[in-house]
C-alpha cells in the first residue's frame, strides 16, 4: 500500500477510482484511502469514485464515509426507453468491434438486463462464440446466447428464493 500511497501524492490531477465498494471492511486499506484523498483534496485535485452502493450502504470508517457523503453523489440509472437502450447496446457492440445489424441490436436491446454490465457481458458471449465457432454472429446464435442467459437466471432466483426460504425457518 505504500508504494500506491506514494505514486499518486505528486502525479494526479484527477484519480478515477471504480468498484469502490472493495474496500468495504478493509480497515487498513480505508484508513489508506482516507490519506489519499486528504491529501488530494487539500491540493485541490479532483475525485471521481464510483460504486454500485451509496456510500451508507458499504462498511466503511465513519471518516471515510464522512468524506464521501460531503461531495457529489449522482446516482445512475439503466436505460429505461427502447432508444436508450438501443443507444447503449450499439456504443457497446462498436467498443468490442461487434458488427451487429440494426435488428440484432434491436434484439439485444430488448432483452430485459439490469444493467450495462449485463449487456455488455452478453456481447462478449456473442463475440466469443461467434470467434469460437469460427461462425459470423446470427440471430440464431443470439437466440441461443439469450436463451441460455434466461435459463440461468431463473436457475439463480430459485436458488435466491430456496436461501430465502431456509433462513426464515432456521431464524422460527
Amino acid at each position: 500500500m505504500p508504494e500506491f500511497r506514494d505514486k499518486f501524492r505528486n502525479e494526479p490531477d484527477l484519480l478515477l477510482l471504480d468498484n469502490f465498494s472493495f474496500i468495504s471492511g478493509k480497515q487498513a486499506t480505508q484508513e489508506a484511502m482516507l490519506s489519499i484523498l486528504d491529501l488530494l483534496t487539500s491540493e485541490g485535485r479532483q475525485l471521481v469514485i464510483a460504486s454500485c452502493d451509496h456510500p451508507m450502504q458499504l462498511d466503511l470508517c465513519k471518516k471515510l464515509q464522512s468524506r464521501l457523503l460531503g461531495g457529489l453523489i449522482a446516482k445512475l440509472r439503466h436505460p429505461e426507453s427502447i432508444e436508450e437502450r438501443l443507444d447503449l447496446t450499439r456504443s457497446l457492440s462498436n467498443r468490442q468491434e461487434l458488427t451487429l445489424s440494426d435488428q440484432q441490436i434491436r434484439l439485444l436491446a430488448e432483452y430485459p438486463t439490469h444493467n450495462a454490465r449485463e449487456i455488455e457481458g452478453l456481447l462478449i458471449r456473442i463475440k466469443a462464440e461467434s470467434s469460437l465457432s469460427d461462425r459470423p454472429v446470427n440471430d440464431e446464435m443470439i437466440a441461443s446466447i439469450l436463451s441460455d442467459n434466461a435459463i440461468h437466471r431463473k436457475v439463480f432466483k430459485k436458488k435466491i428464493r430456496a436461501t430465502k426460504r431456509t433462513k426464515k425457518k432456521s431464524k422460527r
